[in-house]
């Protein structure tokens, strides 16, 4: 009876420090420009929030996603591209923001603010994180030179269907700026995203379970790591991210 009890106790004891380390993840989309002399401070704060994690119970996933209309402004950033500045002015549609800017942080889909302003940006985390989401399990896999990431997604029928990104980011870049607004300064960045590929969808009727076979990253001169995210196309919400490393 009493090692029966034991069993019981340390059973209970086990499941619940299973749910005192389950950690929500948030997905922070900061878009940011070289050339935009507001963005360094958005950028670093970025940067503490990946390596820190300040937010109890809550896992941070950060994506620095470089637009490319500040490139007419004396610097074309090197990581910029129309794709993130088409990605931000569907946010803008979805969020109802009248006009895109920078930095602009996205949190979850559902909610942007200026992206240097970190009480704003903790009361926004602390909102999205009591949202439902779905589990995102990723595995990544190398063979030789050519790595795969095998993804796993489960519907759930209390949310909505979603499309399923890949994206890939490198961990960390640096430039020396040579015009424009922050012409002299040296400026590091953190998961600057390159690629985001839409690879499939997931329903409540319908898993998402694929191997995808990863591309060379080695213009990058920097480690990679892959996020993927489940996003509500109606409304921009994020269902569903996580992230691993190459």
């Amino acid at each position: 009876m009493k090692l029966f009890s034991l069993l019981v106790l340390a059973t209970l004891t086990c499941r619940v420090c299973v749910a005192q380390n389950t950690r929500t993840p948030v997905l922070l989309e900061l878009f940011t420009s070289e050339g935009c002399s507001s963005c360094p401070p958005a950028d670093q704060l970025l940067t503490t929030l990946d390596r820190k994690q300040p937010v109890p119970d809550v896992s941070l996933i950060v994506l620095s996603e470089h637009v490319d209309y500040w490139n007419q402004a004396g610097w074309v950033d090197p990581y910029s591209a129309p794709l993130f500045s088409r990605r931000q002015e569907n946010y803008a549609n979805l969020l109802r923001v009248p006009d895109v800017y920078t930095p602009q942080l996205v949190v979850d889909g559902t909610s942007q603010l200026v992206g240097g302003n970190w009480p704003k940006v903790k009361a926004a985390i602390e909102s999205a994180k009591h949202a439902s989401k779905l589990a995102v399990s990723l595995q990544p896999s190398r063979t030789g030179s050519n790595p795969t990431l095998a993804v796993k997604v489960s519907g759930d029928p209390n949310l909505p269907s979603g499309d399923v990104y890949l994206v890939l980011a490198a961990n960390a870049t640096e430039t020396q700026v040579r015009g424009g607004e922050n012409s002299g300064r040296n400026l590091s960045h953190t998961a600057v995203a390159f690629s985001v590929t839409k690879v499939g969808k997931v329903s409540a009727q319908s898993a998402f379970d694929r191997t995808l076979k990863i591309a060379s990253q080695a213009k990058w001169g920097s480690p990679v790591r892959t996020v993927v995210f489940v996003q509500d196309p109606a409304t921009g919400r994020i269902l569903g991210v996580s992230q691993a490393a190459l």
